[in-house]
């Protein structure tokens, strides 16, 4: 075969007009195909020839050999395969641009117990591997289909099932031979049920650890924490990677009662003291030197709260901020309440420093007396704009660990024609469980079209910038927005204003909230049995 190619490509490169006669094809079948092709047409019969020949090699070929077990077939499909009905929905998200809607789609096929078809679980998977965010909605819809596809791709390991009933052994097995993801999901899993036997799991590789997974296997440790870690997390102070050494401080600072958190709350009372005066507190700020030798024994490192902030602090000033974000909450409310303390500090000169200070504190402790005091402080202070301050991100996370109600009548209160000057409000908006209610929609979009209503006496400059504004920032609300908002009178009025004053601002928003509207009702209706 080889050599009738060679012989083909050899009259090929010299020409046919270079010779007088075609060479002579022998093999077989091969021969007796060529010889039906018109000697006379030098060309045609070369070309048959090579079309003919890779053919035949092609076909040839002996299938790959493959010597690796094939795997164990899915299980039976649980739950129920989404209604094709249902379908067309995922097709638009992709492409008609609605891919925010993508976990509202997957959350509405969760609470009518169905999972995504096996044909749509690659592109699903893969979103999810791209896409981390949309992971928590995914997971419980791809079925037993979706999580054995999970074990068949490195990528899609996120979506493996973790196994909710081994034993000791078993976990030790998985943990000793899965890669880095399937374990940090163990671990976490393992953590939730049996803190002190995933500790001891951890604890017998930790040698062999990476210093990045070290670090990362440590932050699993905020599930099930208690004192009967502070042993384990106190050997990760004398690690030798920075990180690991950082992660340790912050989950020892996290626990109240830890020797780490006990001394910072002795010691901070050299730079913080509170005092009665006509029973009322008063408070003396000192700042600490940063070079203090104690302090370099703990190798401080602001950067992981100082992220979150961005305005500048001198470096004692962070030392400070740093240092009562170590200490016990509990150690304050020895002088007064967590209340009294915060107006205490009020109006010093020190004061933003003592309460984004208090309110690390408050996420590290997760207390709600203090979280609900420090989110009173800044609503009262909301006269000067968050985002003078630089604190916007840390009441974003104060928010989030507070009720759902308190949220929402909290962020009521910047809904005022200015909020919409900045991301602000749409920062805090992600707090709110979606989709918002029918009420705080009507809300958002009234103070929109305030803005844009007093925006029409500025000068044509500033009302082109007003506008870009309010559609920048509520184009991405239209997918939170309840979306039965557009059956309501509002609507209509709306359309009405945006039509009268040419804004287009609220044509996208209607649009994304017809599309979520048909959604939910074609879900949620067709499989509801009383509808």
């Amino acid at each position: 075969m080889s050599q009738s190619w060679e012989t083909v490509v050899a009259v090929a490169l010299l020409g046919t007009d270079r010779q007088k006669t075609l060479p002579a094809i022998l093999e077989g079948n091969i021969k007796t195909l060529l010889d039906q092709v018109d000697a006379g047409d030098a060309e045609g019969w070369v070309l048959s020839a090579a079309g003919t020949l890779a053919a035949y090699q092609q076909a040839g070929q002996k299938p790959e050999q493959r010597a690796e077990r094939l795997p164990e077939p899915a299980k039976a499909e649980a739950p129920a395969l989404t209604d094709a009905a249902y379908l067309p929905f995922l097709r638009m998200i992709f492409t008609q641009g609605f891919q925010p809607a993508l976990p509202e789609f997957l959350s509405l096929l969760q609470q009518t117990g169905q999972c995504l078809p096996p044909e749509h679980l690659p592109q699903l998977l893969d979103w999810g591997h791209f896409h981390p965010e949309v992971r928590s909605h995914l997971l419980p819809v791809i079925g037993t289909r979706g999580e054995w596809l999970a074990g068949l791709n490195p990528k899609w390991r996120y979506a493996q099932a973790t196994p909710q009933a081994l034993n000791p052994e078993e976990w030790k097995a998985l943990w000793e031979t899965s890669d880095r993801t399937v374990r940090l999901n163990l671990l976490r899993e393992w953590r939730s049920q049996n803190p002190e036997a995933a500790r001891e799991l951890l604890e017998a590789t930790w040698k062999q650890e990476s210093a990045k997974d070290r670090a990362a296997f440590l932050e699993c440790f905020t599930v099930g924490l208690s004192l009967a870690d502070e042993a384990f997390l106190e050997r990760g102070l004398g690690d030798r990677s920075k990180e690991v050494r950082a992660t340790a401080i912050d989950l020892l600072s996290s626990l109240s009662k830890s020797q780490l958190s006990q001394n910072i709350a002795t010691q901070i009372s050299e730079y913080i003291q509170f005092r009665k005066v006509d029973d009322s507190l008063q408070v003396e700020i000192n700042l600490p030197q940063n070079d203090d030798p104690k302090w370099k024994n703990y190798e401080l490192d602001t950067s992981k709260q100082l992220q979150l902030i961005r305005g500048k602090q001198g470096d004692r000033a962070s030392l400070l901020l740093h240092l009562i974000s170590m200490t016990p909450l509990s150690a304050w409310e020895v002088v007064g309440s967590p209340n009294e303390l915060i107006h205490a500090s009020a109006n010093h000169d020190w004061e933003m420093i003592v309460i984004q200070g208090w309110s690390f504190a408050s996420l590290r402790q997760q207390s709600s007396v203090w979280i609900d005091g420090l989110l009173q402080w800044f609503k009262q202070k909301s006269s000067f704009r968050l985002h003078r301050v630089g604190v916007e991100n840390l009441v974003h996370q104060l928010l989030l660990l507070s009720p759902a109600e308190d949220r929402v009548q909290w962020i009521v209160t910047w809904l005022d024609p200015q909020c919409w000057n900045n991301e602000i409000l749409s920062l805090f908006l992600t707090t709110v469980p979606v989709p918002w209610s029918l009420e705080l929609s009507q809300t958002i979009l009234s103070s929109a079209q305030n803005a844009l209503e007093i925006s029409k006496s500025q000068s044509d400059k500033e009302l082109a910038q007003v506008k870009w504004r309010v559609g920048h920032y509520l184009k991405p609300m239209a997918y939170h927005l309840h979306p039965e908002w557009l059956l309501t009178d509002q609507a209509a009025a709306m359309m009405l204003f945006d039509r009268d004053n040419q804004t287009n601002i609220f044509e996208e928003v209607f649009l994304t909230l017809k599309f979520r509207q048909q959604m939910h009702q074609a879900i949620l209706v067709k499989t509801d049995p009383s509808g």
